[in-house]
């Protein structure tokens, strides 16, 4: 079970990460598009921030020479404030920044698992079972997905 839990979280943060990345350099063309129609020539930028304002989404770029600004990468409709706060609260710089974190908790998890680097003290005091059930935590927001298996339910 170790492994196989290992290896779909695993799985899974590397598709969150590629789908933020995919994000993040659409949000850097949008900005490059904005430059080149202003006529301005900078390099591109993939370290944005994302915000929204009732029904839209935008990326900033806070670099000087960018002048602090902002463009519309998303319009999601009249009265859609909660989509596109989403929207901004998800953007790819905080998805990469937990992506990285669950992935050292499941380090954590597969290096002591089944007893391979963990010691007497560390069962004794629960170290294994608490990152057993956090894994498993970890992997229940992807139950719809067709590798989930049930076992795997805290």
């Amino acid at each position: 079970m170790t492994d196989d839990l290992v290896a779909f979280l695993r799985a899974r943060y590397d598709e969150d990460a590629e789908a933020a990345k995919d994000a993040a350099k659409r949000a850097a063309a949008e900005l490059a598009t904005a430059d080149r129609k202003a006529d301005r020539f900078l390099p591109p930028y993939d370290g944005s921030h994302w915000s929204n304002d009732y029904d839209h989404v935008h990326v900033h770029d806070h670099r000087p020479e960018r002048s602090r600004r902002r463009v519309q990468i998303a319009d999601c409709g009249h009265g859609a404030i909660a989509l596109t706060s989403h929207i901004a609260r998800h953007d790819p710089e905080r998805v990469l920044a937990e992506v990285e974190a669950k992935r050292a908790i499941v380090d954590q998890y597969a290096e002591v698992a089944e007893n391979d680097g963990a010691n007497a003290y560390e069962y004794d005091r629960g170290w294994v079972n608490a990152l057993r059930e956090s894994a498993r935590l970890l992997a229940l927001p992807y139950a719809a997905h067709p590798d989930y298996r049930d076992e795997w339910r805290p």
